[in-house]
């Protein structure tokens, strides 16, 4: 009977009945007062009430069951953020010290970046057979290759891998000494590759704003930008956008951080970061290699 109220409960806040919605989660956590996914859906209609020390005990009670779910995290930043809570969602989003953007280094085999990049781009680009949008992604106006792209034996897609993985391994050296943090704290000395994949947006395409709940770090790599896609763009348009929800919390759902993508650049986060991009309006297209990384 609980699985068909939440079902329920969760169609009510697609379509903004949020009252309808909070009446019927309360029924499912009274058939199922620690079930994660169930107190994440009941903090999140809390958070639209703007009732966030309520939500926050929620999602305290989530995390005891599910600890590494990265969207509990997500929607603890979010509590803090709304709440007026500075230095704690300050310490746990950190997007001086988690969020890494810069430029892989050639591979192996290569003089520079620049003569490997065509070469890439070429290659995932044939990758690419579908014109149909991937239903239960976030993925709007585009297309998604199936499978893992790096477990592809493929000398040119590992040649790309083997970039990433310095790139990588930067980052992880300079994270602060803090375990505490659910970043770092998780983290011991070897990592793997959860998830692979490329995405090609088209025009008025975008991704939704989404976090990677069973994630630890994830991690974009652009590959094309539409020219329209620059720095002095007051619009934004194709850029990468972090902090901003999927909830329609109005003007309190604010963008913390933006960045201007270029070919050849990676940008590294914490999964439980919320992020998605600004559509464009040209005809070009955005070609991308998002990858999740899990600590071994």
């Amino acid at each position: 009977v609980h699985s068909l109220l939440h079902m329920k409960g969760t169609q009510c806040l697609r379509k903004g009945d949020v009252e309808e919605a909070s009446t019927l989660f309360d029924k499912v956590l009274e058939q199922q007062p620690r079930h994660p996914r169930y107190l994440i859906d009941k903090a999140n209609v809390l958070l639209r009430q703007k009732a966030y020390d309520k939500a926050f005990q929620l999602l305290d009670r989530a995390h005891e069951n599910q600890p590494l779910n990265q969207e509990i995290h997500a929607y603890k930043g979010l509590c803090m953020k709304l709440s007026g809570q500075e230095q704690e969602e300050k310490y746990l989003n950190n997007y001086d010290d988690y969020v890494k953007v810069g430029y892989l280094p050639a591979p192996d085999g290569y003089d520079s970046l620049e003569e490997f990049w065509p070469i890439l781009v070429k290659r995932v680009q044939a990758l690419h057979r579908t014109q149909h949008q991937p239903l239960d992604q976030s993925v709007c106006k585009g297309t998604q290759t199936v499978g893992s792209l790096l477990s592809m034996e493929d000398p040119i897609i590992q040649a790309y891998k083997q970039s990433l993985e310095k790139f990588i391994n930067d980052y992880l050296a300079q994270l602060p000494d803090d375990n505490k943090h659910p970043v770092t704290s998780r983290y011991n000395s070897g990592y793997h590759f959860s998830g692979s994949w490329s995405v090609k947006l088209f025009k008025q395409g975008f991704h939704t704003n989404h976090v990677h709940p069973e994630g630890w770090l994830s991690m974009c790599t652009y590959l094309s930008i539409p020219e329209q896609v620059k720095e002095d763009d007051p619009e934004h348009k194709g850029w990468i956008k972090f902090g901003q929800t999927s909830l329609n919390l109005g003007e309190l759902d604010t963008i913390d951080k933006s960045v201007c993508p270029k070919p050849g650049m990676c940008v590294i986060f914490p999964s439980y970061c919320w992020h998605g991009t600004v559509p464009f309006d040209t005809d070009e297209e955005r070609i991308t290699i998002p990858c999740d990384i899990f600590p071994s």
